[in-house]
């Protein structure tokens, strides 16, 4: 086990009994936006270089009949894609159903199984109880 010294700081944003600055900052610290604001500023930092390369050196468009056809090709696949997830839930929510259809069934025959025990095996009155004990 990690000493508490050598465990990584997560701060916690709930925390009472401190300034708002401070909460404010461990508000920020507990985010994913903290995480991964590397990643946003690269992505940022070269979308921004390849839309001035295309505005000032060169063009880098896409002509429009390959354009229709990229998006085209892509919006089948996107189909296609989507088809096969909705396939995959539609089958796995059968088999969901079906085995739940399959337990309600044995609880069903087990509970008539039981119910008939019951029914042959324990005295219909009280009468034939205290008669039986007489004999």
């Amino acid at each position: 086990m990690a000493s508490a010294a050598n465990a990584p700081y997560f701060p916690d944003p709930f925390r009472q009994n401190r300034s708002f600055s401070l909460t404010s900052w461990s508000a920020i610290l507990a985010t994913a936006l903290f995480r991964c604001w590397h990643v946003l500023i690269f992505f940022g930092v070269w979308s921004t270089v390849i839309s001035v390369v295309s505005s000032t050196i060169k063009d880098l468009g896409i002509a429009s009949t390959l354009l229709t056809i990229m998006v085209y090709i892509m919006a089948r696949s996107v189909g296609t894609v989507l088809g096969f997830v909705i396939f995959y839930r539609t089958t796995s929510s059968f088999e969901r159903y079906n085995e739940g259809r399959k337990y309600w069934s044995q609880i069903v025959y087990a509970t008539r199984t039981i119910s008939r025990l019951i029914w042959f095996h324990v005295p219909g009155t009280l009468l034939t109880l205290v008669s039986l004990e007489t004999i």
